[in-house]
C-alpha cells in the first residue's frame, strides 16, 4: 500500500512539474512582468503547491520571495494596473484578508493570488481565481464531505492552467 501510494504521489508530482513547464511555455505572452520572474515564481509556486497538497501547509518564504521580485520590478508588474485593476485587486485583498481572518482560507491563497495579479494583471488572475473556485467546488460537490479542509494551491494551479490554454486557443 505504502509503496502504491509512493507511485501515486510521484506521478502526481510529474503531471505537476510538467503543468508547470507548459505554463511557463503558455505563458511568455501573458505576462507583465521579466521572464526570470515567471520563471522563479513558478519554481516557487510548484514546490509550495507539493507541500500544501500533502501536508495543507507550506513556507510564506515561498510567496514572499517572488512578491518581493515583482515589488523590485514594480513597473513591469503591480505599477502597469490601471486606476479599475487597483480597485478590484484591493477589494479582492480585502475579502481574502477577511476570510483569513476567518480561517477560511489560508494566508498563502491570497499570497499567490497577489503573485498571480503581479505576473498576468488583473482580469486574467480574475479568471484564474473563478476556475480554481468552480474546480474546488466540483471537487467538494463529487466527494460528498462536509468542512472539508482542502489545500487551494493546486486548484490555483489548475485555474492557471486552464486559464492559459483557454487563452492560447481564442
Amino acid at each position: 500500500s505504502d509503496l502504491k501510494n509512493n507511485y501515486k504521489n510521484n506521478i502526481l508530482i510529474l503531471i505537476l512539474l510538467l503543468g508547470q513547464l507548459s505554463i511557463i511555455w503558455m505563458s511568455l505572452t501573458y505576462i507583465l512582468c521579466s521572464k526570470i520572474i515567471l520563471i522563479l515564481s513558478t519554481g516557487f509556486f510548484s514546490y509550495a503547491i507539493i507541500s500544501d497538497f500533502f501536508n495543507q501547509e507550506f513556507y510564506l518564504l515561498l510567496a514572499i520571495i517572488p512578491i518581493i521580485s515583482l515589488i523590485i520590478e514594480w513597473k513591469n508588474s503591480f505599477g502597469a494596473f490601471t486606476a479599475g485593476e487597483w480597485k478590484i485587486f484591493l477589494i479582492l485583498v480585502f475579502v481574502f484578508f477577511i476570510l483569513i481572518l476567518s480561517k477560511k482560507i489560508g494566508s498563502g491563497d491570497l499570497f499567490y493570488f497577489i503573485i498571480f495579479c503581479g505576473i498576468y494583471g488583473v482580469g486574467i488572475s480574475l479568471h484564474i481565481l473563478l476556475i480554481a473556485c468552480c474546480t474546488a467546488l466540483i471537487y467538494i460537490i463529487f466527494h460528498n464531505k462536509n468542512n472539508i479542509a482542502l489545500p487551494f494551491l493546486p486548484f490555483l494551479f489548475l485555474g492557471q492552467w486552464l486559464t492559459l490554454i483557454t487563452l492560447l486557443l481564442l
